[in-house]
């Protein structure tokens, strides 16, 4: 039997600490991704006069309150998130709900549609100003560069063309195409770009095995209308000096940025209706286990991981799903052409079916996320 001396030598204290504190720094940061959406809700709440009964940061029983104006600012015992209250708003578990029926001048039902959909999409615009001030104050003070070696093949397919063409796990790829990886800013999007667009080509492949430099010439599957190769694998990288820029060229590649991680996640949105394939999506274990990862290698990969969580958050809120921003401004739309309040039996049914589908895909996203780490 270990005795309790042993126990404690084979978990070393500081690397207990680190990973605590970097699992702490993860649900602060989801936290403030969070807190950021709601607070843009506030503003725009303010703004027009809606009242705001409870801002909570952090959900469940609450730890201790403060009444600021009409609002109860809270800090509750769950430390994932947060929430606004809205009076004319029903959002179950979030605050008393004593206003949620209200139609009163202070209400936000008694708002124009305009103002309605400000609100309503205030969060989102919240996240999308925080991440673009993030990359824009990042970008430059100084981007962190990274310098890409080579790719560690982790994990091979079954029947694919990396198992056919004798591709093992362990090997190194050091280039494809004539091209090493250890040159190139953009290694990864350059090697995810030439196998994707390579469905049934032949791909050169310098391969460093045991020490010994190879080349394979592999004929890349389709799958999905997409070049597949078969292999899960990790790069290899290290830290370069990082880049600074001036304001000018900050602002406008923030926005460069910004705009392609949005068409990026459209593209992925697309790609999982057309297929129904969950292999590439991450749920809340995922999301939680890399953002601890990343808070583990300073304070400013969080913030651009944060950044990049918000960018994504924003985008789905908008989705037509009763539950999220999106959905509930398509309901004030409609509401707004047909000139009168959608049925209320309509509009709980909606709800209850978009909160069981969202309930539905997280625990789904959950149990490939436990698979995928620990099976």
């Amino acid at each position: 039997m270990l005795s309790t001396a042993a126990i404690v030598n084979s978990f070393p204290l500081a690397a207990v600490v680190a990973k605590i504190s970097s699992i702490l720094l993860a649900l602060l940061g989801f936290t403030v991704i969070v807190l950021v959406h709601e607070f843009g809700h506030f503003i725009f709440c303010k703004l027009f006069g809606v009242k705001t009964p409870t801002f909570s940061i952090g959900m469940g029983p609450v730890i201790v309150s403060k009444k600021i104006g009409e609002t109860e600012f809270c800090l509750s015992s769950i430390p994932i998130g947060g929430y606004l209250e809205i009076a004319g708003q029903a959002e179950p578990g979030q605050g008393s709900q004593e206003h949620a029926a209200s139609t009163e001048n202070f209400s936000f039902t008694s708002k124009s549609y305009w103002q309605q959909a400000l609100i309503l999409t205030g969060g989102v615009m919240f996240n999308l100003f925080f991440a673009y001030f993030a990359y824009t104050t990042i970008l430059w003070k100084g981007f962190p560069s990274t310098i890409y070696k080579n790719i560690k093949v982790e994990r091979i397919v079954e029947e694919s063309p990396a198992e056919k063409e004798g591709i093992l796990k362990g090997d190194l790829i050091t280039g494809i195409e004539g091209k090493a990886f250890i040159n190139m800013d953009d290694a990864p999007a350059f090697f995810a770009k030439t196998i994707s667009e390579s469905a049934n080509k032949k791909i050169d492949f310098t391969i460093l095995r045991d020490g010994d430099k190879k080349r394979f010439s592999i004929a890349i599957g389709k799958k999905d209308e997409r070049g597949f190769l078969g292999c899960g694998y990790a790069w290899d990288r290290s830290r370069g000096k990082p880049q600074s820029h001036s304001i000018k060229e900050s602002l406008t590649k923030s926005f460069s940025m910004m705009t392609a991680q949005v068409f990026a996640v459209l593209s992925v949105l697309k790609h999982l209706i057309t297929t129904r394939d969950l292999s590439a999506v991450g749920g809340p274990v995922m999301m939680l286990t890399q953002t601890t990862r990343v808070a583990s290698e300073g304070i400013i990969f969080l913030i651009l991981f944060l950044a990049f969580i918000s960018v994504n958050l924003a985008v789905i809120n908008m989705l037509p799903i009763a539950a999220l921003d999106g959905g509930q401004l398509l309901f004030l739309t409609i509401e707004a052409i047909i000139r009168r309040p959608l049925p209320e039996k309509v509009r709980l049914y909606i709800n209850v079916v978009s909160w069981g589908f969202l309930l539905f895909l997280m625990l789904l996203f959950t149990y490939k996320d436990i698979v995928r780490i620990w099976f």
